[in-house]
């Protein structure tokens, strides 16, 4: 987050109010998704999200890396996470060195994250960075775009945690 110069301390003090909010959202994303919370989940997106994760083009993806997903809408949404929590047993991820870059209404969000998944017979490791991108509705923050790049997946596919 940058500050002009010039900037009225009144803006830049909904500059931080925004940073803080923003922050808050994604903090609240990682534990709606820890906790399998699909409602407070849904309250942080629009009703016309997009959603995708990259898909790997390395080396890694001849040894099973899954590939992209893409989807539009907030009941695909649904669908998605309510499958993928239908499946996980324990989930825990971390998002670290969050950048905010506020534009009026809308603002972009970049993170790091780690996350680790335990089904009934396999553990996972994911690494890699989000990218979100927030409108102003309302007087809330909501995730309209949402895309995953994924950097690491370790586990199942390689045999490396039991």
């Amino acid at each position: 987050m940058s500050v002009e110069v010039g900037m009225s301390l009144e803006d830049r003090i909904g500059r931080l109010e925004a940073v803080r909010a923003l922050s808050d959202v994604m903090a609240t994303y990682a534990w709606a998704v820890d906790e399998k919370d699909i409602n407070l989940l849904l309250t942080l997106i629009a009703d016309d999200v997009s959603y995708r994760i990259e898909p790997r083009t390395d080396e890694f993806v001849e040894h099973g890396s899954p590939g992209g997903i893409a989807f539009s809408g907030k009941q695909r949404f649904r669908d998605f996470y309510q499958a993928s929590f239908d499946q996980i047993r324990y989930m825990k991820h971390n998002i670290s060195n969050i950048y905010v870059e506020v534009n009026g209404d809308e603002a972009y969000v970049r993170s790091y994250y780690v996350g680790e998944t335990v089904t009934d017979d396999h553990g996972d490791e994911v690494t890699g960075i989000y990218h979100f991108t927030f409108r102003l509705t309302a007087g809330r923050w909501c995730a309209y775009d949402i895309v995953l790049d994924r950097k690491t997946w370790t586990g199942r596919d390689y045999g490396l945690v039991t």
